[in-house]
């Protein structure tokens, strides 16, 4: 990737430009603190597509517009990248236009921008543009828990900076790695990265873990649909079964024809029996009634005959009224008659026409017997004739409710042969045997693409090259023993080196001045493989670094009077940067680009002029924001 930084630099609200050049080779801008060195690196940062924003508040954040940088591409393109303000859009979109080699950059200006506002446009369209930018084949990948996700140039971040928190950090070597989840990240896209994974081996590497997705959803289906199968047979078989039993009960209740006609029989006559009955006891209630009817009509007969002979015949005076003679005959004859009245009323009183009452007593008696044994009869038959309704009607209903539940049993028995042909046991067979084969085709495709041997030789290369520049730092004494031997795994992002028999990691070994010639050494291994390689890796051969020195001057005064050991080892620093720059020129044809922000100033740098590499120089009277 034939990539380098031009410029970086923002544009205030007041339409102020505030930039800084670069070049090919070492590029050093140096001064004091506050004045705004590591800002540059933050503005890189930002323009990168940072989803968050780093640049320190002050000034520059309250003053600041724009922020830009300008790379330029295989010298035939200048990429123009700028954010708005943070608090602005600049969270939102990012402006991108690429400009051709001969444009003016020092047209970079406020009005620039706002000429050019469409090109300010969403970051995640932005993040799409960016892969091909950086010449990326692919688009996606396939991450660690075989989700696919966007690659994102972001991770190539991680192998050109060198933040001041990290350049001599024990615990962590790369940017962007202080979580889980972006190391993961960023360990995925290695391979992608350095060149070794093109468009045709993800394809496979793809295709290949969809079908193993498939493979292994087809084989728990397979799983299923013989469990599936052997609970289909053993209940189709017990529906047979019961089948088989229901057609002999049903045969045993269907109601003979013969038995069937008795019983209909039976009914039809129990059912003339009991409405002769119900007449015949209608016909004795009636005589019944018509007795209790003669009866009164007797009673109010006696009545009547009471009323009709009442005390009517009084005796008479003994005197005649007019004549005064004796009325003795009359009174006689009325006595005669009173006799005769008392006599009949004691005949009607005490004597009932007996014929009558015995007739009638005799028929109304008759008559209860009757009725009491004919009620007795018809609930007789009332119960054999429910009887015989009830067993008629359950046989009937009995043998109807068979026949339903076998029918129902059959459907039910066919509807689990179909769910049994549906299982197509055969067909997802074969479907898993050409997926199957169709896997072991790829992993051997997969194979001649060498994956692991190129990742191999690479880290090897770079461990050997990094053993090489680690020997010229401030690095401990033991390199030159024959059993020192360092290791570098890209694939996993771990570095180890071996003394005597014994494995060291970088947080197990003291001192920071190790930590920092290990970062120092691994960059720039990194940086001149990043060179050699780059008409196929993806990651420029750019390299921040921000103020290895702080190991030797923490408190930031350097001074050459004060410590000249440390001194020293700061321009070894600055020396061994600037030899890895030319024999990176002379082994690759590739002169890489490396900013070093620094506090030191006018160092010796024996063969090397300080001040040809310095491309801004700060102090107090003089920062990147001019207040």
């Amino acid at each position: 990737m034939d990539i380098y930084v031009s410029k970086i630099g923002c544009v205030s609200k007041h339409g102020n430009v505030n930039k800084i050049d670069f070049y090919r080779g070492l590029n050093i801008v140096t001064g004091i603190s506050k004045t705004g060195k590591t800002t540059l690196m933050d503005i890189f940062d930002y323009c990168m597509l940072n989803s968050q924003n780093n640049i320190p508040y002050g000034i520059i954040m309250e003053d600041t517009e724009f922020y830009f940088t300008v790379l330029i591409k295989n010298e035939k393109e200048k990429l123009i990248i700028a954010r708005r303000n943070y608090n602005d859009t600049g969270r939102s979109k990012a402006f991108l236009k690429i400009e051709k080699k001969d444009f003016d950059e020092n047209n970079i200006n406020k009005n620039y921008f706002i000429v050019n506002k469409r090109f300010f446009r969403p970051i995640s369209e932005l993040k799409i543009e960016f892969l091909k930018i950086f010449n990326f084949q692919l688009l996606e990948k396939m991450t660690y828990n075989n989700k696919i996700q966007h690659l994102t140039s972001r991770n190539i971040l991680s192998f050109i900076f060198q933040p001041q928190g990290i350049v001599a950090n024990k615990n962590i070597i790369f940017y962007r790695c202080d979580t889980y989840e972006k190391k993961k990240s960023i360990i995925e896209e290695v391979p992608i990265l350095l060149g070794i994974i093109n468009q045709e081996y993800n394809s496979k590497r793809l295709e290949k873990i969809e079908l193993e997705k498939e493979l292994k959803r087809i084989s728990e289906q397979i799983k299923f649909s013989l469990e599936e199968k052997e609970n289909l047979n053993g209940e189709i078989k017990e529906i047979k079964e019961e089948i088989k039993k229901l057609e002999s009960k049903y045969e045993n209740i269907i109601l003979d024809e013969n038995i069937r006609k008795n019983l209909l029989d039976k009914k039809e006559k129990l059912s003339i029996e009991l409405e002769q009955k119900g007449n015949k006891l209608f016909e004795l209630n009636s005589r019944l009634e018509e007795i209790k009817e003669i009866k009164n009509k007797k009673e109010k007969l006696k009545l009547e005959m009471k009323e009709r002979i009442q005390d009517e015949f009084k005796l008479v005076e003994k005197h005649c009224p007019f004549c005064n003679s004796e009325l003795s005959e009359l009174n006689n004859e009325i006595k005669n008659l009173q006799k005769i009245k008392y006599e009949y009323n004691d005949f009607i009183s005490n004597s009932e026409t007996k014929v009558l009452n015995i007739f009638l007593l005799k028929n109304k008696l008759d008559l209860e017997i009757k009725i009491r044994e004919l009620d007795k009869k018809i609930k007789e038959l009332s119960k054999e004739y429910e009887n015989v309704l009830t067993l008629f009607n359950e046989k009937e209903n009995n043998s109807e409710k068979v026949k339903e539940y076998k029918e129902y049993k059959i459907i039910h028995l066919s509807a689990l042969e179909r769910r049994l042909e549906d299982l197509e046991i055969e067909n997802l067979n074969t479907s898993y045997d050409n997926i199957k084969n169709r896997i072991e085709r790829l992993e051997d495709e997969l194979k001649e693409f060498d994956i692991k041997d190129k990742m191999a030789r690479i880290n090897v290369e770079i461990s050997q090259e990094m053993e090489r520049i680690i020997k010229k730092l401030d690095f401990e004494n033991f390199t030159s023993d024959s059993s020192f031997q360092i290791n570098v795994n890209l694939e996993k992002l771990e570095f180890y080196f071996i003394f005597r028999d014994k494995k060291y990691t970088l947080s197990s070994i003291g001192s920071a001045s190790n930590w920092l010639s290990i970062h120092l050494a691994l960059f720039l291994s990194l940086n001149f493989i990043f060179s050699k390689y780059s008409e196929k890796i993806l990651i420029p051969n750019i390299l921040f670094i921000d103020q290895p020195s702080q190991v030797y001057f923490p408190d930031k005064k350097i001074e050459k009077t004060e410590n000249i050991t440390d001194y020293e080892k700061v321009e070894n620093i600055f020396i061994q940067i600037l030899d890895h720059i030319e024999e990176t020129k002379e082994r690759t044809g590739k002169e890489p680009q490396i900013i070093l922000i620094e506090h030191a100033d006018n160092l010796d740098l024996r063969k090397y002029n300080f001040n040809d590499y310095v491309r801004a120089r700060w102090d107090e009277n003089n920062k990147f924001i001019k207040e």
